[in-house]
């Protein structure tokens, strides 16, 4: 039933984009709205994060400090 209902959504949303294509000035933009509501829908919200560099860097150090065998570049 969910991969049902997700080909209609995905039907409307082509339908929608062909009929709004030539009125809009950003056409992408209804696009990467309906793909930020579909991976919400999914629980893949997290896909729209940024990569955090600071955080990184911390993780790095934390398994540099716990485990002297992993070399993290």
């Amino acid at each position: 039933m969910r991969l049902i209902n997700r080909r209609q959504i995905n039907n409307y949303k082509m339908e929608l984009a062909i009929a709004t294509n030539p009125h809009t000035k950003d056409p992408k933009r209804l696009w990467h709205t309906f793909e930020a509501q579909e991976r919400k829908n999914e629980g893949k919200e997290y896909l729209d994060a940024e990569f955090d560099t600071a955080g990184f860097e911390v993780f790095k150090q934390t398994l540099q400090r716990h485990n002297s065998t992993i070399d993290v570049k």
